[in-house]
């Protein structure tokens, strides 16, 4: 082996180390940034920073911005907004209503009826 193909050979080995540590470095940084595994292992936590996080652009929203509309209040895209609004906030609501009442203990099946003779 000469000294052309020894520096060829350690060249391909320099790249391809450069690439292996690229690629670790994209992963170690990509890993925190998983959103779907947060949101997985912390919903509750993560709903908060979200609506924080809400809250907080539309504090730094101009408030000009915020109230200018394209379409009337009136227009057919709001009428469609307020509908899908009642319907969220009826079905909402009936979950909460439903999650609020007293659990009521099974009805007794036949194997439960014949123990009790």
């Amino acid at each position: 082996m000469n000294d052309s193909d020894f520096l060829d050979r350690q060249a391909l080995q320099a790249r391809a180390g450069m690439r292996e540590a690229v690629r670790g470095l994209v992963e170690d940084v990509a890993e925190p940034l998983e959103l779907q595994r947060h949101v997985r292992k912390r919903p509750f936590v993560s709903l908060a920073v979200a609506a924080v996080a809400g809250f907080a652009l539309t504090l730094l929203t101009p408030r000009r911005a915020r109230t200018r509309t394209a379409e009337p209040r009136n227009g057919p895209l709001a009428r469609a907004a307020n509908r899908v609004s009642r319907l969220l906030r009826t079905g909402f609501e009936t979950m909460l209503m439903a999650s609020m009442a007293p659990r009521s203990s099974p009805p007794p099946t036949a194997e439960h009826d014949s123990e009790r003779s």
